[in-house]
This record gives structure tokens, sequence and C-alpha cells, in this order.
């Protein structure tokens, strides 16, 4: 095909989407229903975490050891998943299901991994590594 044909053709295409990114936005295709913290409800209701007695057993990110520090992040995750599922029952019914399935245990072991990551920037371990 020539240029002069692909050239006006892409042109085109390009006007195409454009209009219908225009129609989407007009016609509300990307409102949240559920207002600004429609898509963590699900998760954290808001105000069950303002009521929760778990709200300040965190003063800080401290630690005076890595190894603290690990104990730390697996602590973080413990809690995250004790707040998306507060209902113990149900967490200790899943556990077997889950301790059997690698890719959640690998998925467990990130996200120990990036709290500790926080944790470690949080109290410099790595000072002077470099």
């Amino acid at each position: 095909m020539s240029l002069l044909l692909l050239i006006p053709l892409s042109i085109g295409l390009g006007l195409m989407g454009l209009c219908a990114f225009y129609w989407a936005l007009k016609n509300g295709q990307f409102d949240d229903p559920d207002g600004p913290h429609g898509a963590s409800s699900p998760l954290i209701s808001h105000s069950k975490w303002k009521e929760s007695p778990m709200t300040s057993w965190l003063p800080t990110l401290k630690t005076a050891t890595p190894e603290e520090g690990y104990d730390l992040a697996v602590k973080l995750a413990r809690v995250a998943v004790k707040l998306t599922q507060p209902d113990a029952e149900i967490r200790d019914r899943l556990q077997p299901e889950y301790a059997e399935d690698s890719d959640a245990l690998i998925a467990v072991s990130q996200v120990v991994a990036t709290h500790f990551a926080t944790v470690a920037v949080a109290n410099d371990y790595w000072r002077g590594t470099t």
C-alpha cells in the first residue's frame, strides 16, 4: 500500500479513537459510582478502620536489629490480613487451602519482603553498603 492511503487511514483511526474516548468521558463511563474510596471499600471499610482497636498498634517502624525489622514485616502482613478479613473463623477455614498453594505462599513472601524493605529503609539498614 502506498503512503497516500496509509497516512489518511491512520489519521482517521486516531480520530475515531479520540471520538470514542470523548464519548465515554461525556457519558460518565469513567465515573466511580461508589465515591472516591469505592475501589478500596470491599477490602477495608474506612469506618471500621477508625473504630478498630488496632489503629495505634504501630507507633514506629524503628527497630533495634534487622531481625526485629523482619519480625515487624511479618506482623505488618498478618495485620493486613486481619483487617482485610476480620472474621477469624473464615481465616482459619481458608488457611489449609492456601497453605498447600505454592502461588499463595510465594505471594505472601512477596508481601513480607515489601514490608521488610519499608522497615529497612525506615531504619537505614543498608547504610554504608554502597
